[in-house]
């Protein structure tokens, strides 16, 4: 039975048959996600044909429907559906740039903050309604940002702890594909 050196033995789980429809309502859906650039759909379609003429390997099918549908991880999921028993693209999130702060870290920022202006009560509670609003009506990292920068103007410190808990401005990198080939038992 094939495997990659290191791989994990797995059982082998039964397959379902696949039908004919199966395939046209995948190609259905790259089609609509993609109905915009007929190129991407029509780069998948060369895939196939290469794969089905035996031009390439089940490994190149992975890496290039892999690379060619990034970011649309549904799609690449649903692939997996059409691989030889053992083979399987598997999703993992690509590290952020920046560590999530630990909830320890939060607790005390939030303390902190609740200390410092314990005098001045009002303040500690338009910080609370800011990051309640924040997260029950979606306000922009700007907005959020501009009204805490605001609210801590002469805070420095308070400012600058408060950014290590805004998400990556540039957003999140598109996740990576990792293919897994398992060894059948």
């Amino acid at each position: 039975a094939p495997g990659a050196p290191g791989g994990r033995a797995a059982p082998v789980e039964p397959r379902k048959q696949l039908k004919e429809t199966d395939a046209l309502e995948y190609l259905n859906q790259v089609k609509q996600q993609f109905g915009d650039n007929p190129t991407i759909y029509n780069r998948f379609l060369d895939i196939m044909k290469d794969f089905k003429s035996h031009a390439i390997d089940t490994q190149k099918v992975i890496e290039r429907v892999s690379k060619l549908f990034s970011g649309h991880q549904g799609l690449i999921l649903g692939f997996n559906t059409f691989l030889p028993p053992g083979y399987k693209i598997e999703i993992r999130a690509a590290a952020p740039k920046k560590a999530a702060p630990e909830f320890d870290h939060a607790y005390s920022y939030v303390s902190k903050i609740k200390q410092r202006f314990a005098n001045q009560q009002e303040v500690y509670q338009k910080f609370l309604h800011i990051l309640q609003r924040y997260k029950e009506e979606g306000f922009a990292i700007a907005q959020v940002k501009a009204q805490v920068g605001e609210l801590f103007a002469g805070h420095d410190d308070l400012l600058g702890e408060f950014g290590n808990f805004l998400p990556d401005p540039a957003g999140a990198k598109a996740p990576q594909t990792k293919t897994k080939k398992n060894k059948a038992a």
